[in-house]
């Protein structure tokens, strides 16, 4: 029980100074593809850089995959690049931002009808496959083939790195910098310009979702498509910060082994007020604010709190530090003693 509470704090302390570290290091390696760059430390972060107001939205559903009930309908504007992504779902389900991440956008989407908002089956053939069976319309098996799982972009933090080949010409995947793609290159107003149908698919916006993958060792994996209704907005004032309709529950804590004692099941994990007020997100990107996914709730805390419960945490760790030194100090002086005994005795 006492080692769970230890860890929670811990974990919540130091939530603050993980995001800044890691987007810190992920912010300045975006001039590795180019080389180095005199400029780059004076550069805007691009995960925490707003784009210009927009009147022009999407509403999305975001559910945290393999966990049912465990999601956010977010109205988000459509020029939010992928690294604005990133960091609006860092903040929705209260990551620290600490762990690598990778985004998938697939056509040919198909959700499961009990389990709203997950990807059932999702993408298409190898380029090289297609091209391949097509020429060949009397295969038996044609349409086996023509199915696959690949997806129509592949975005990371990076460019891509080519060795020999190029996955764009080869599986038919476009692999893109976060920074430098945006939403509404995926979905658009007018159907027939969305992803799919300008790079050769037929899908319509509803089929096209994306996976959002974080944490490659804990496997967190996040599930982005088009919600049910209300899908392209005009709003009247322009704004670039998102609007969170409708919640529910919270993942896990973060970089915990194992569910603690005091753990609640992640359903019925509890959201703050704050959690749905307009200006929070800025603030969030601004770091005067933070998001963690601690054992009952998502916890939303200032930077005062942070730094108060830091010193928490400090103030703890002396103390277990001293009642370490004195519990070693005090068998050292019972083995000493025992021994002098044993000594007189001889």
């Amino acid at each position: 029980m006492t080692s769970t509470n230890n860890t929670t704090t811990h974990s919540s302390a130091s939530t603050a100074q993980k995001r800044q570290r890691a987007h810190t290091l992920t912010a300045g390696d975006q001039d590795t593809a180019d080389g180095p760059s005199s400029s780059k430390r004076t550069r805007p972060d691009p995960y925490f850089t707003l784009p210009e107001p927009t009147t022009r939205y999407i509403t999305l559903y975001f559910q945290l995959f393999r966990f049912k009930r465990v999601f956010r309908v977010v109205e988000v504007p459509l020029n939010y690049t992928f690294a604005n992504l990133h960091t609006l779902i860092q903040f929705l389900f209260g990551w620290s931002g600490a762990h690598l991440h990778e985004m998938e956008v697939f056509d040919r989407v198909l959700l499961y009808k009990t389990r709203k908002g997950e990807i059932r089956n999702c993408g298409r053939a190898p380029k090289y496959q297609i091209e391949f069976y097509w020429e060949h319309p009397e295969y038996p098996h044609r349409e086996v083939f023509l199915k696959g799982n690949e997806p129509i972009w592949r975005v990371s933090t990076r460019r891509a790195q080519t060795w020999g080949f190029d996955d764009e010409d080869v599986v038919g995947t476009r692999v893109a910098r976060d920074r430098e793609v945006t939403l509404g290159e995926v979905w658009n107003v007018d159907d027939e310009q969305n992803l799919s149908k300008t790079t050769g698919g037929v899908s319509s916006n509803e089929e096209i979702a994306i996976k959002y993958h974080y944490d490659f060792g804990a496997s967190w994996e996040v599930h982005i498509s088009c919600n049910d209704d209300n899908l392209f907005l005009e709003r009247a004032e322009p704004s670039n910060l998102p609007y969170i309709r409708k919640a529910n529950g919270a993942p896990p804590m973060e970089d915990v082994c194992e569910t603690g004692p005091l753990e609640s099941e992640p359903h019925k994990k509890l959201l703050p007020g704050v959690f749905y007020s307009k200006d929070v997100f800025a603030r969030y990107c601004a770091h005067e604010m933070y998001s963690f996914a601690a054992e009952n709730k998502l916890d939303i805390y200032t930077e005062a709190e942070a730094s108060e419960r830091r010193a928490e945490e400090q103030r703890k760790q002396k103390e277990r530090a001293q009642a370490w030194n004195e519990e070693n100090e005090n068998s050292i002086s019972d083995e000493e003693e025992n021994g002098g005994s044993d000594e007189e005795e001889a």
